[in-house]
C-alpha cells in the first residue's frame, strides 16, 4: 500500500476497529490480565505500540513495563502476563517469548487473528486494520486502538469517548496538512533528528523516530 493512501483511509478504519474490538471484549476472559505484573512487547512499530500502552497501564495504576521481545527469549521471571503486539502475527522472536514463558497467560493483539503468535498465545485480539504500508501506519495505530480500548476493559472507562477517534483523525489529518510545508522548510538538509517523550509518549516519539528513518531516510 502508499503510506499516504494509507494515513488518508485512517478514519474510516479506526471505526471499523473500534466495531471490530468492542464486539471481541464482550466476551473476554480479563481475569488472567487482572492482577500482577503486565510485560508489553513487540517489535519495530508494535514494540512502540508496545510502550504507549505500557506507559498508559502505569498511568491507570497498572504495574507494566515493556520489553524487548529478544531478551523475553530468555528463561527468567518477567512479570505475571505478556501482552504482544504484531502486526502480521509472524515475527520470530515473540513467538520464541511466548514458548519460552508458556506458563504464563499471554494476549496476542495482531492485525488479523488467524496467525502463528495468535495460535502460540493462550488468547488473542484481532483489530482488523487492513492492509498496510512501509512503515507502518494503520498497522501501528490498530494497535493503539486495540491497546486503548483493552485498557478500559481491564482499568475501567476514562472519560474518553473512543468513537470520536474518527472525527478527531480526520481534524489531525486535516490541519497537519496545512503545516507540513514549513515543516518541511525547518527539517530540510537536517543531518539527524531527535524525537523525545516521556511514559506513553516515550512510544509516541520511538515511532516518529521510526517514520523519519524509514520514510524520510534520516537518522
Amino acid at each position: 500500500m502508499i503510506y499516504r493512501s494509507t494515513i488518508a483511509r485512517q478514519p474510516d478504519q479506526f471505526r471499523h476497529t473500534l466495531e471490530v474490538v468492542g464486539t471481541q471484549l464482550r466476551d473476554f476472559d480479563l481475569v488472567p490480565f487482572e492482577k500482577g505484573t503486565v510485560v508489553v512487547t513487540g517489535i519495530g512499530a508494535s514494540y512502540e505500540a508496545a510502550g504507549v500502552v505500557a506507559g498508559e497501564l502505569q498511568r491507570r495504576g497498572r504495574r507494566a513495563n515493556t520489553w524487548r521481545a529478544v531478551d523475553l527469549m530468555e528463561p527468567g521471571d518477567p512479570g505475571d502476563a505478556i501482552i504482544v503486539f504484531s502486526v502480521g502475527g509472524r515475527s520470530i522472536e515473540p513467538i520464541a517469548a511466548l514458548t519460552v514463558h508458556s506458563s504464563l497467560p499471554s494476549l496476542a493483539i495482531t492485525n488479523e487473528g488467524n496467525d502463528p503468535l495468535s495460535r502460540t498465545a493462550s488468547a488473542a485480539l484481532r483489530f482488523e486494520s487492513g492492509p498496510d504500508s512501509l512503515p507502518s501506519s494503520t498497522g501501528y495505530t490498530g494497535s493503539l486502538l486495540a491497546g486503548g480500548l483493552l485498557i478500559d476493559a481491564l482499568c475501567g472507562e476514562d472519560s474518553f469517548n473512543w468513537n470520536d477517534i474518527p472525527l478527531i483523525a480526520s481534524e489531525v489529518l486535516e490541519a497537519s496538512a496545512k503545516k507540513m510545508a514549513r515543516i518541511g522548510e525547518m527539517f530540510h538538509d537536517q543531518r539527524a533528528i531527535d524525537c523525545v517523550g516521556a511514559i506513553s509518549a516515550l512510544g509516541t516519539a520511538g515511532e516518529a523516530c521510526l517514520l523519519i528513518r524509514e520514510a524520510a531516510r534520516v537518522p
